[in-house]
């Protein structure tokens, strides 16, 4: 196996371990099995590493993987009393459409708020939260200094919350 599968495998591992496990202990509720489902998924993925390719998402592909073997360990221990039946996962269709329309007017106040920012501001917060880079990293991108850059996206993390304040209260 390349050593970047591995890096990768564990990335998803830490990444991804505790949306996992809470997903898997809403169908079955017994957190050994849970576990040993969870274990299964990074285990098929380090036999399989050509599957890591292929992966577009990788948190998808993880839960679709946990459900499918928990779901085939409850088909197959069905006689067994180890296991409880799976649980309903009750989400009316009335409130996933809510749920979705909250999401896209959150979504919309956030935009709103992001387009009130100068363009400096815009780009350390691209490059802080959505590149992921280190303040040393935005300082050698921007030609700024390390504390301008530590000061300039404090700022605008203020200018944000004050203006999806704003947002929500009047919209």
């Amino acid at each position: 196996m390349q050593e970047d599968s591995k890096d990768k495998i564990h990335v998803y591992y830490g990444e991804y371990y505790r949306s996992l496990f809470n997903y898997g202990i809403k169908l079955i509720n017994n957190e050994d099995v849970v576990r040993d489902g969870i274990q299964d998924c990074f285990y098929n993925l380090w036999m399989n590493p050509e599957k890591l390719e292929r992966i577009e998402k990788p948190r998808n592909y993880l839960i679709g993987t946990l459900r499918n073997l928990l779901l085939k360990q409850i088909a197959s221990a069905k006689n067994s009393s180890g296991l409880d039946e799976i649980h309903a996962f009750e989400v009316s269709t009335q409130e996933a459409i809510i749920d979705s329309e909250i999401e896209a007017i959150n979504s919309q106040k956030l935009q709103r708020a992001i387009d009130t920012l100068t363009p400096k501001q815009k780009e350390v917060l691209y490059l802080r939260f959505y590149e992921g880079l280190s303040y040393e990293e935005i300082e050698q991108i921007t030609s700024t200094n390390y504390q301008s850059a530590r000061n300039l996206l404090s700022k605008t993390i203020k200018n944000l919350r004050k203006a999806v304040l704003v947002f929500l209260m009047f919209f």
